[in-house]
């Protein structure tokens, strides 16, 4: 079984209080209630409402509550990891958001709430679980470099922010759920390059140093 949220709380005064655990992510207005239908007034939220919801992150906040004339007001900082099977443009992804830090104040005053919010994430990474397509309708294939390659161990380092063998385990839990195929294997940068420019739709990841003409860069890492 696994838990939406689950916390310590402490209460230094009716002021303070500091939470450390799995927490719903505090990003909109309803965030605290998302799973809780009688405090708000939907059954659900509307998709519209919010594009793809980020609902848990494992960490830490601090919640402050004051008073200003008849103003209520109630000041959050938070801090944590944000890692999360969700969609995104109609995509199935794996969302893994590393110190993903933010703060939030509400001031409220009868029936009048004011909210601001904002965050900041100093990594993130996406791993696809189901097809993408670039803007002109060409389905992305991608390849991977075999095992033990220096070149694939830098790139899940740096961009996935995981190791072979948490991948080689991530995708084992999706293709026994019958969820995903991992990418195809390639022997070599060479092959990698030789494939995408025989086949448009394919996609990958080489040394900046095994570029060639004919294929096309989306993206450079450091």
């Amino acid at each position: 079984m696994e838990a939406e949220w689950a916390y310590i709380s402490y209460a230094s005064d009716e002021h303070w209080d500091v939470r450390i655990g799995r927490l719903l992510a505090p990003l909109f207005a309803y965030s605290d209630h998302l799973d809780a239908g009688y405090a708000y007034p939907w059954i659900t939220p509307p998709l519209e409402t919010y594009r793809f919801i980020l609902s848990t992150v494992e960490g830490l906040d601090t919640l402050y509550r004051f008073q200003t004339g008849d103003w209520r007001h109630t000041a959050q900082v938070f801090y944590g990891r944000l890692s999360k099977d969700t969609t995104l443009e109609g995509e199935e992804v794996d969302m893994d958001l590393t110190d993903f830090a933010g703060a939030n104040l509400t001031m409220n005053r009868d029936w009048l709430t004011f909210r601001l919010a904002a965050a900041t994430i100093s990594n993130a990474s996406t791993l696809q679980i189901g097809r993408k397509t670039l803007p002109d309708g060409t389905r992305l294939v991608p390849v991977n470099l075999n095992h033990d390659r220096a070149t694939r161990n830098e790139f899940n380092r740096v961009v996935l922010d995981k190791s072979d063998s948490q991948l080689r385990a991530y995708w084992s839990r999706l293709v026994f759920t019958g969820r995903a195929q991992p990418p195809r294997d390639v022997g070599s940068q060479d092959d990698v390059i030789e494939l995408i420019r025989r086949n448009p739709g394919m996609i990958g990841y080489v040394d900046t140093r095994s570029l060639t003409e004919g294929v096309r860069v989306l993206k450079r890492f450091p």
